[in-house]
């Protein structure tokens, strides 16, 4: 008798803009597992993960797509895209060109946003190498709703410097100006090498009113690429979970809450697979 790989029955449920994201990540190598990466709080990862390179037309579109996707599934309206130095000002621009494609904005530009003389020195202490920065979209005002956009998210450090700029620029420090933030990848690790559980996202909402709005997250990357393993063999199964395992130890407060009762349900099918799989030998 052949006998059948062992394959779960448990089927995580997750939006198709955010399985094809998934796709394009593992599709152009941009996520690997059984690798090692370094944060910036120097704590290694078994996993690494990026946004494409973005000069790929067919990348940018669907990179585009998925981030359009996550504006609609959000219910999110705007005046300004913000991209944020460097990666994020690309991803700004596949967004436009996915809503201009769509219909669903009628005039978008790019403007260079000089500030007032006097404002010249405060700004260079911010970002050193530039004087000015891009604002993709309708030219920025007080009045206007202004969306962050950038790629992988950890710890909050340029999103912080880059609403610094803007409040320079516009000369408003008035957080109803600022729409939200959308990025790629929620790496939902704490900022602190010490596994201190600080939530830099929820910081970032209760001290600025800056909502946070990621394509996919951690734990999701981890429901899709499990089932995969499961079902089609790819990427190997015993690297997903090690990196559940190191997400699990090492992951914010947001991660222990929600990625257990998954790796439980995906451990429980698996165990009842084999189980009824040796029944029918």
């Amino acid at each position: 008798m052949v006998k059948t790989p062992s394959v779960s029955s448990y089927s995580p449920s997750l939006p198709t803009y955010k399985t094809r994201f998934m796709d394009v990540l593992w599709g152009t190598g941009s996520i690997e597992f059984g690798v090692t990466d370094t944060l910036r709080t120097g704590l290694e990862i078994p996993w690494k993960v990026r946004i494409p390179d973005m000069s790929n037309e067919s990348i940018r579109r669907e990179v585009g797509y998925a981030y359009a996707d996550t504006l609609m599934a959000y219910g999110l309206d705007f005046d300004s895209a913000y991209g944020i130095p460097n990666s994020g000002k690309a991803i700004a621009n596949a967004l436009i060109d996915t809503l201009k494609e769509r219909g669903m904005y009628r005039e978008w530009f790019s403007t260079n946003v000089k500030p007032e003389p006097e404002k010249i020195s405060e700004l260079r202490q911010l970002y050193p190498s530039e004087r000015k920065k891009i604002i993709i979209g309708n030219a920025p005002s007080s009045s206007n709703k202004i969306l962050f956009v950038d790629d992988v998210y950890f710890s909050g450090k340029t999103i912080n410097q880059s609403k610094q700029l803007l409040d320079l620029i516009l000369d408003c420090t008035s957080p109803e100006i600022y729409r939200g933030f959308l990025f790629g990848i929620d790496l939902m690790y704490p900022v602190s090498k010490e596994g201190v559980s600080e939530r830099p996202l929820s910081k970032l909402k209760e001290e600025y009113g800056i909502k946070s709005f990621p394509v996919v997250n951690a734990v999701e990357i981890y429901m899709h690429f499990k089932a995969k393993s499961l079902r089609h063999g790819y990427p190997d199964a015993s690297l997903v979970d090690g990196f559940a395992k190191h997400l699990l130890q090492h992951g914010n407060v947001n991660v222990k809450a929600h990625l257990k009762p998954i790796i439980d349900q995906f451990n429980a099918d698996e165990l009842k697979s084999r189980l009824s799989a040796r029944n029918q030998e």
